[in-house]
């Protein structure tokens, strides 16, 4: 499943260390605190216990993991210079141009 993940988090170290986590969990960074990817129940699994740990470190610290269901993915629109590559994300290419 398609998942956005986002964080506010005030220790830079640990924010380091939440961010490092996603992008080994091979999500893409779509904003500074954003990231996008397909996760499977298992993996979102391993985040959860992985940033889990990492909170321990710290009391002010917000991770939000938010499923994206098709219907969603198909109405989302954005305003901006670096549009996400949604044909990527939605299955439609093998490949992600970064």
């Amino acid at each position: 499943m398609l998942y956005l993940i986002s964080y506010d988090i005030e220790n830079d170290r640990l924010r380091t260390k939440v961010a490092k986590t996603l992008e080994k969990a091979q999500l893409q960074r779509i904003q500074y605190s954003v990231f996008l990817g397909e996760v499977s129940e298992k993996n979102l699994k391993d985040i959860s216990i992985r940033i889990e740990k990492i909170r321990s470190e710290a009391s002010d610290f917000n991770v939000i993991c938010i499923p994206l269901h098709q219907p969603v993915i198909d109405t989302i629109f954005e305003i901006g210079d670096q549009p996400i590559d949604w044909a990527y994300f939605k299955g439609e290419k093998d490949f992600l141009i970064i």
